[in-house]
């Protein structure tokens, strides 16, 4: 839609008319603020205390038209913006009130601004870092602290970034350091019963496409006396009417020992391309298990150790 942005756009020039302090990053007007500099506002005849009260709630405004229409420009500069210009209000309430007691608006535009953005960001321990690192001391670090957990409290489970997940342990980046390594943990053995699945070399084609079929596998194991021979696969031999399994049966295909771990078992699995993978024993063919085997122990044994899989992903 190519008519959001200019809408957004318009809008926000319109407001820019009344408060050009909204444009750009606004850093300078928040120094000024610091800085005390009042008297370099534009007012337009109102006094400038009015103009202070009215800019945030402008900026919100012009900041949500510009985003929201999708017209470039980030969150950041515009948090510090308003939160500077909200610290100072409320600074300029207390030191008309108390004026000896507040001399001077700077540390409230500084708590303000942090305090501001850390609630909307949910970055409470970052922002409360940055008030030492601007102000070169420890002096205002309560009073950040203070505003900072109001604000994030205040705030709720609301954020400015969507994509923020609640925790470290729930980002996607950090997934592999939290996951519980259940599959490394669980033997093949841990499957009670090995499906005894498999064809005789000797058996005709059709009795491999007939048992496949039955089992709903593209593939089967080939074992003769109690050991693994090899798999034949139906796309090898679907078209074929008769002949002897052992002409077209693959080998070399790997197995697993029946004291592996389900994680290797699986990883064989994926490799091979296969939902089944053959389990054998200082050369005897025990039988094979299958991905849903697999899955079956792994979800019996997250709810043993009360977790589910979603607290995995």
């Amino acid at each position: 839609n190519y008519f959001k942005p200019v809408i957004g756009a318009a809008i926000t020039g319109l407001i820019a008319l009344l408060f050009p302090e909204i444009m750009a990053s606004g850093y300078g007007w928040a120094q000024m603020l610091i800085g005390q500099k009042l008297d370099l506002f534009p007012s337009f005849g109102v006094p400038v205390i009015v103009i202070l009260f009215i800019i945030p709630f402008a900026k919100i405004i012009a900041t949500s038209f510009t985003v929201g229409s999708g017209s470039s420009g980030g969150l950041f500069a515009p948090g510090i913006f308003t939160g500077a210009f909200i610290g100072a209000d409320v600074g300029i309430i207390f030191h008309l009130i108390f004026p000896q007691q507040v001399p001077t608006i700077a540390p409230f535009v500084i708590v303000g601004m942090l305090a501001f953005y850390g609630a909307a960001g949910k970055i409470p321990v970052s922002v409360t870092l940055m008030v030492v690192e601007m102000t070169g001391g420890l002096q205002l670090l309560p009073a950040e602290m203070i505003a900072v957990s109001i604000s994030y409290l205040v705030s709720g489970n609301s954020s400015i970034y969507r994509a923020q997940v609640p925790t470290r342990k729930d980002s996607p980046a950090h997934a592999g350091e939290y996951n519980v390594p259940v599959l490394a943990n669980l033997k093949v053995t841990d499957i009670k019963d090995f499906r005894n699945v498999y064809i005789n070399p000797d058996e005709d084609v059709k009795e491999a496409k007939a048992l496949m079929t039955q089992n709903s596998i593209s593939s089967i194991a080939v074992a003769a006396r109690g050991h693994f021979l090899g798999v034949i696969y139906m796309y090898d031999i679907y078209q074929l009417s008769e002949g002897a399994v052992r002409d077209f049966m693959k080998t070399g295909v790997t197995s697993v020992k029946s004291n592996a771990s389900l994680e290797e078992a699986w990883e064989i699995m994926s490799t091979n391309k296969s939902t089944w993978v053959p389990i054998v024993l200082n050369g005897a063919f025990l039988g094979i298990i299958t991905m849903a085997d697999i899955l079956d122990v792994y979800k019996a044994k997250l709810k043993e150790i009360g977790m589910s899989t979603n607290e995995l992903n």
